[in-house]
């Protein structure tokens, strides 16, 4: 996931500008809770594919590479509400992991990545 990040980094460097190692230990949990359950080149693609179709020039939010990589049919539980599950759980952990470091990963997530948190009437 790391490598995932530093093409992201040196693609997008003005959104990591300034980033604390807490802030940083935030991001990669989170990037590494989402997309840790696809074969990494399929997240590699799909970031590189995010890249050359970039026209905004902003640094991607996780959803919108998480929509590029194909969901794996050979993973087990491999329904809508089996994935969204993973992705909440996956976000619940890398808070926890976050807050322990002393980070405040939805102060980060809402001004960086814009998934949280959710529209009123959203979610499940």
């Amino acid at each position: 996931m790391t490598a995932i990040l530093s093409v992201l980094k040196a693609a997008y460097p003005a959104h990591y500008r300034g980033l604390s190692s807490r802030d940083a230990e935030a991001v990669v949990g989170l990037w590494h809770g989402l997309l840790s359950p696809f074969p990494a080149a399929r997240v590699g693609g799909a970031v590189r594919d995010f890249i050359a179709a970039d026209r905004r020039g902003f640094h991607p939010a996780p959803g919108e590479i998480l929509a590029r990589v194909e969901p794996s049919p050979a993973l087990p539980g491999n329904t809508e509400e089996a994935r969204y599950g993973a992705v909440v759980r996956s976000y619940l952990a890398a808070k926890r992991a976050a807050e322990a470091s002393g980070a405040d990963m939805d102060r980060w997530v809402s001004e960086n990545a814009g998934i949280f948190p959710p529209p009123e009437g959203a979610g499940r």
